[in-house]
């Protein structure tokens, strides 16, 4: 007579997905990248209770719409489809989440910042969102006010996803600020970044493995330490995937369990978990007054690169279109040059430009002012002193 042994793993006693025995048999992405990797990859975790709201969502059957923020690398610069990391992502969510109305946007934009996004989010994805995904850790400068207004325009589930570049003069770069805005708004952080860099950095060739454009791509077109190619999209899909896992069995043992949102602290000294899902109600950069919430801003954008609100002169002399690849601009190559717009200024009286900084491309300087008041107009520059950085900055009118 034939003895068969039945193993009753963990995750299966409690109804959940066999990956959720961290590191056990089925947790295939613990096996490829080993457990202290997909720790160091956690650059920011948290309680998460905006995503495990989505994730529950999805779990009860209810189609999902995701959408993506990002600069050049999640636009796909170097790989093709189904290469990108949006691509391997946005897979593997209908595959565990199968629903034939969830909604997948990569609304990533070459050369711009959180500068752009805080106004022109909504011009990229969808106003009904459940979950956004935001990959800018290299496009942004050390300067990260701007992010704060990305992130918190509504009580949405937000994910930062951390890339890696070596091209500019530090190795740091705006996501390393984007780490403490995330704590401060509860934003899960998962970092390529944290976990690839040492290893490069002591093993140099890495970098081609990692960077360097890969077949059917040129030879000349491999001298690039700025966009991962398909190597590196892999890896961060991988971790965000990883990521979403952990949460999925976190959120699958609290529904089992929900005693431990019974949590009631002496003295209301400490937050209790109803809290959660609230946004602080001062702004990161704020000055602390009592009694006081900063009231949600609405904003109005058009932009060359947004299909539903796409800026157009309505006056112009000398000013065209023009594009080079997926980046389109409004340009003029004559001084003297005019375009008037028509814009809609909302009750704050904030107006504010996107124009493109460089040092290589021979960039020239715009005047722009309201109605008729160029004697109060702002002279805009489009040269700067840095290296290898062409991008989008913002200039303010009030």
């Amino acid at each position: 007579m034939a003895t068969q042994t039945v193993t009753v793993t963990k995750a299966t006693a409690e109804g959940l997905p066999g990956f959720c025995d961290e590191c056990g048999p089925e947790d295939r992405l613990c096996k490829q990248y080993g457990q202290h990797n997909l720790e160091r990859s956690r650059a920011y975790e948290g309680p998460n209770t905006r995503l495990r709201r989505v994730l529950q969502k999805a779990a009860d059957g209810h189609p999902i719409n995701i959408g993506v923020l990002g600069g050049s690398v999640t636009a796909g610069h170097g790989v093709l489809h189904p290469e990108y990391w949006t691509d391997m992502f946005f897979d593997w969510w209908n595959t565990t989440f199968p629903h034939e109305k969830n909604i997948f946007i990569n609304g990533a934009v070459p050369a711009t910042t959180t500068e752009y996004y805080s106004v022109c989010a909504l011009e990229h994805i969808d106003e009904d969102v459940d979950l956004v995904i935001i990959e800018m850790a290299i496009n942004d400068q050390r300067h990260v006010a701007t992010l704060q207004y990305t992130v918190t325009y509504s009580c949405i589930a937000v994910v930062s996803a951390q890339v890696i570049a070596l091209s500019f003069d530090t190795i740091t770069m705006g996501g390393d600020l984007h780490t403490g805005v995330n704590e401060y708004y509860d934003i899960p952080t998962v970092s390529l970044r944290n976990v690839v860099l040492y290893h490069v950095l002591e093993n140099a060739h890495l970098d081609r493995d990692m960077f360097h454009r890969l077949p059917p791509f040129q030879e000349d077109s491999q001298e690039d330490l700025r966009h991962i190619n398909r190597v590196g999209h892999k890896i961060m899909a991988d971790l965000l995937i990883a990521y979403m896992q952990r949460q999925i069995c976190a959120q699958g043992r609290l529904k089992a369990n929900p005693s431990v949102l019974e949590y009631q602290s002496p003295g209301n000294t400490i937050p209790g978990p109803e809290e959660l899902n609230e946004m602080p109600r001062l702004g990161m950069f704020r000055k602390y007054v009592r009694n006081e919430r900063e009231v949600s801003i609405k904003t109005t954008c058009l932009s060359t690169r947004s299909k539903k609100h796409p800026l157009k002169p309505i006056r112009q002399e000398g000013w065209v279109e023009w594009a080079w690849k997926e980046k389109s601009y409004v340009i003029a190559k004559e001084p003297g040059a005019r375009a008037t717009f028509a814009i809609d200024v909302g009750t704050i009286g904030v107006i504010k430009i996107s124009y493109l900084k460089s040092k290589t491309f021979g960039l020239g300087n715009v005047k722009c002012w309201v109605d008729n008041n160029e004697s109060s107009a702002r002279v805009i520059e489009g040269w700067w002193n840095e290296d290898g950085l062409n991008l989008s900055r913002f200039a303010i009118s009030q």
